[in-house]
């Protein structure tokens, strides 16, 4: 590549050159280095992209997923959780109890004792006939005895904490105090049909959404499912939804009991053959939800026969509405009729249950079914609140299943694919590793839940307003273009038939790249498939990208982990990767390198490349060498007591394991920092005074990527500004917020769990612990972590944890380091080991991701390089070190650190923010004076 450049590139690369500082060079030297072959400088080398590239997908991968799942979610009510804020909303003003409704339960009992404590009088020394959580109370009312004896239901009844699980003894100790007969009351003053029945309402406008609903569940449970069903299975399934072009005649039925439909039931019969495959979207197990047969007679024998399991006869009545579970005066319902069946030979069932006699409509599937479950959940909820009839324990926990349908973890199967290019990836041979993609083609179930995924990024393209027909004829379309392609990419968001020229190829490269650059004779069929980021392996170890049908060579750059060079030794382009999209590299990104590395100077214009000086290379770290792969339960309180005596064996060969893996991380961040080169930091530009924090926060990802921003632990200021900004993160680029005091061989997997799934609760391991980070202030608890991570989820925001047990455990510092000798400070490997591996973190999962913008919420200590710290995460990972602090005066919003005096000068900004009410109990509150700023 040759080093002149235009008057015209030279402009358009003049406002990036500006904030670049360089030494003085000569024209000579630009050129010379300009002309250096950087073939020369390759890494051979990949594993560690490999290693990044091979890693499960994310949720975020997948945000056409993500998003008309958050939508679905807004549009229809989940009716459980809309009965316990009404509930505990009605307990709290009409009878100032403050109880959760889910953790409250009304008991029914047949003996009771007198208890003059007790709220109704009554206590009782036996476990009770019946319980429920006053959440169901209000789902299912009360029976009409309750209400013509209403002393009756107080003296045989009563309200307690917690179920009654290990108890024997239920009186004034443990009772919530209200009346069973006061709660009837509410109950039926609260007349929650009609606070359900307007959400349902609203919810109902959008049943396009409901429709596509079923087709993506479908798809998702055939995912699961796929290992038990033979290849003609899975073709009559997605031939008989039309997603698939079948020759054969498939018709698609509902289950039938006795004259009575099931609401979304389905079968799935081949004609030509009489194979037949059961469709049950209500069954509790995922991989259960899709049964096949030879013949109908054995459909019907095998639904007999599971109605003999108590549990497996529920999830077969969970298929019909309640008003035909229940018997009437004239007849018999499925509830009756299952039971039968459990009772019977088997030919009673064989006669009563089977194909309805009439096909559905293939082409208008969906929107049958959701039609179907619209007026189920009508009809459940009018039968379920407004009745006065006595309701079973076993009927009531079913009666909201009719009208919720968003299932957990929706992402869950797209992440867990079993993408070709893993299967590529991990091939323990060539041959393998080429026939990766065949495998993954021939495997229609996968190909049909990629073929989801753009099915949903076109529904999202046009508003989510699309109906089920349209979103079935769009994954028709794509499977079919998937089926038919010999290659297949990722283009960061879906899978698609492999382009002439990569998608992650810049349209400014296609323009650059000349003939000579292309490797002759390359083809596609010696090559292995792409991975995610494009890039295609052949036998003997060299990677190529396509650009225009043709393929060229690319080669690492050494030492860094988003630089390539791509073309042959002769003619070359160097290359950036950026967002994943591999852009040219600009004239002032390679200024600033030559300025870094200098010409000729004290390092040498090659010296780049061979010293470890770059914090890029932190991607080669091999970080699962210093976390903890199996730690037993058994073993946790070790964790919390690490230095404690009275450790069991169990405990104390967690503590081992955890000081073995302190000292291993300890040592190797103490030899990578001492091997960094200790250079002036360029000062912060000061910035526009009254910047909103919108505005703050643009003009910070202006100047870089990623911004750490810096807190005092016990302060909730910068759980604040994340909290409050997110959306508007989220809105200028914001992909992931890496979190200090997560740790990622205990936490990452939970967090995971929880942000895949709008309606996930937090993990036990991951609630204690973010309950014992938060204090009893007010401001603390309304700013905590848990609402950190639920803004990141409800943004769509990834969350990292940053943090590892090997670096968290250790003396805590009580400190700030600004306050302790250098010996001190080395006593303290916290710091180092938490920058060490924080900013690995970062690195790694910015080069997995293909980049963008981050923030990382850390302690101050950890931000900047401090006259005693060999380097912050900030020079680490490449970001913007704010440290925000909080005045009792008016904020004086965002300036440079060095404009502040003492230890505060290291930041590369300093952004006060309006004070908090925080007790003045630490060294530093946080408070600032002006005699604080020069």
């Amino acid at each position: 590549m040759s080093a002149t450049v235009t008057d015209a590139e030279g402009a358009r690369n003049s406002t990036e050159m500006s904030e670049v500082v360089l030494p003085v060079v000569d024209e000579q030297r630009i050129a010379e280095v300009g002309t250096e072959d950087p073939t020369q400088m390759t890494d051979p080398d990949w594993t560690s992209w490999d290693r990044i590239q091979s890693q499960p997908l994310s949720s975020g991968n997948f945000s056409a997923v993500d998003a008309f799942y958050r939508r679905l979610n807004d549009a229809f009510p989940d009716i459980w959780a809309l009965a316990r804020t009404t509930m505990q909303r009605a307990i709290r003003e009409k009878l100032g109890i403050e109880v959760d409704p889910d953790d409250a339960y009304l008991m029914r009992f047949e003996l009771g004792y007198q208890d003059g404590a007790a709220v109704t009088g009554w206590g009782h020394g036996v476990k009770p006939l019946d319980e429920r959580t006053l959440t169901a109370c209000l789902l299912t009312n009360f029976p009409a005895h309750d209400q013509e004896n209403p002393w009756s239901l107080d003296a045989l009844a009563g309200v307690y904490e917690g179920n009654s699980t290990g108890r024997h003894r239920f009186d004034h100790a443990n009772e919530v105090r209200v009346k069973p007969s006061t709660l009837m009351k509410l109950v039926w003053d609260i007349d929650f049909y009609e606070v359900a029945k307007a959400k349902l309402d609203a919810g109902w406008q959008h049943q396009n959404l409901q429709e596509i609903n079923n087709g993506v569940a479908l798809a998702r449970d055939l995912k699961h499912v796929a290992p038990h069903l033979t290849a003609p299975d899975v073709e009559c399934v997605l031939g008989g939804v039309r997603y698939l072009d079948s020759p054969r005649r498939i018709e698609v039925a509902l289950v039938e009991v006795n004259g009575y439909l099931a609401t979304d039931m389905l079968t799935f019969q081949d004609r030509s053959t009489g194979r037949i495959v059961l469709y049950l979207p209500r069954r509790d197990r995922p991989d259960a939800r899709f049964v096949a047969f030879a013949q109908e007679n054995d459909m019907r024998q095998w639904f007999v026969e599971s109605c003999r399991d108590v549990g497996k006869r529920r999830q077969l009545a969970r298929h019909f509405s309640l008003s035909d579970r229940q018997d009437g005066m004239f007849k018999a319902g499925v509830d009756h009729w299952l039971a039968q069946f459990a009772k019977s030979d088997g030919h009673v069932g064989q006669r009563r249950v089977g194909r309805a006699g009439y096909a559905l409509a293939s082409a208008s599937l969906f929107r049958q079914l959701a039609e179907r479950q619209r007026a189920r959940s009508y009809s459940d909820l009018d039968l379920a609140v407004k009745s006065d009839t006595e309701v079973s324990q076993d009927v009531w926990t079913d009666y909201i299943d009719a009208v919720n349908f968003v299932m957990p973890n929706p992402v869950t199967p797209f992440v867990s694919l079993g993408l070709h290019i893993d299967k590529a990836i991990e091939a323990d041979t060539d041959d393998e590793r080429r026939s990766g993609l065949r495998a993954a083609l021939s495997d229609a179930v996968n190909l049909a839940l990629m073929a989801v995924t753009g099915g949903l990024g076109d529904v999202e393209n046009a508003g989510f307003s699309p109906d089920g027909e349209y979103f079935q004829a769009r994954v028709s379309t794509h499977l079919k273009a998937l089926s038919e392609a010999s290659v297949i990419e990722w283009d960061g968001k879906h899978w698609i038939p492999e382009q002439e020229t990569s998608t992650h190829v810049s349209s400014e490269v296609v323009g650059r790249v000349t003939p000579d650059m292309f490797s002759p004779g390359v083809t596609s069929e010696e090559l292995g498939p792409p991975d995610r980021m494009g890039i295609r392996q052949r036998d003997d170890g060299t990677r190529y990208l396509k650009i225009g049908g043709r393929f060229a060579e690319i080669r690492k750059w050494r030492g860094t982990s988003n630089r390539f060079v791509l073309g042959a030794r002769e003619r070359w382009l160097v290359l950036r990767l950026e967002d994943g999209v591999f852009r040219a590299e600009t004239l002032a990104e390679r200024l600033a390198v030559i300025g870094e590395v200098g010409l000729g100077g004290r390092h040498g214009k090659l010296t780049f490349e061979l010293l470890p000086s770059d914090p890029s290379d932190l991607t080669t770290v091999e970080l699962e060498n210093f976390q903890v792969s199996d730690f037993p339960p058994s073993a946790r309180r070790a964790l919390e007591h690490i230095e404690d005596k009275e450790l069991n064996d169990a405990e104390r060969g967690g503590r081992d394991q955890i000081r073995l893996l302190s000292d291993r991380l300890d040592n190797a961040a103490k030899d990578y920092l001492s091997r960094l080169p200790r250079t002036p930091r360029a000062q912060a530009p000061v910035l526009p005074a009254d910047l909103s924090d919108a505005q703050s926060f643009a003009a910070l990802f202006a100047r870089k990527e990623g911004i750490v921003l810096g807190e005092l632990h016990d302060q909730p200021a910068s759980r604040q500004l994340l909290i409050e900004n997110m959306a508007e993160l989220k809105r200028q680029g914001v992909r992931t917020l890496y979190v200090e005091g997560f740790l990622a061989d205990l936490h990452q997997s939970d967090i995971d769990a929880y942000l895949a799934s709008p309606a996930a609760p937090l993990s036990h391991t991951l609630q204690a612990w973010v309950d014992e980070r938060t204090t009893g202030r007010p401001e603390s608890v309304a700013y905590n972590y848990k609402t950190l991570l639920g803004e990141a989820r409800t943004q769509s925001v990834a969350v990292r944890a940053i943090d590892s047990i090997a670096a968290y455990y250790d003396p805590l510092i009580a400190t700030p380091p600004d306050f302790l000798t250098a010996e001190e400070v080395d006593r303290l490997p916290r710091l180092r080991k938490m920058n060490y591996f924080g900013a690995a973190t970062i690195r790694q999962h910015q080069a997995a991701i293909g980049g963008g913008k981050w923030v990382a919420l850390v302690g101050r200590a950890h931000v900047n390089t401090n006259s005693k710290l060999a380097a912050g995460i900030a020079e680490l990972a490449d970001g913007t070190g704010v440290r925000v602090k909080v005045s009792g005066q008016k904020p004086i919003g965002l300036l440079p650190g060095y404009l502040y005096k003492g230890r505060h000068k290291n930041f590369d900004y300093v952004w006060t923010r309006r004070q908090l009410h925080v007790p003045q109990s630490h060294p530093d509150t946080g408070l600032l004076s002006d005699t604080d700023v020069k």
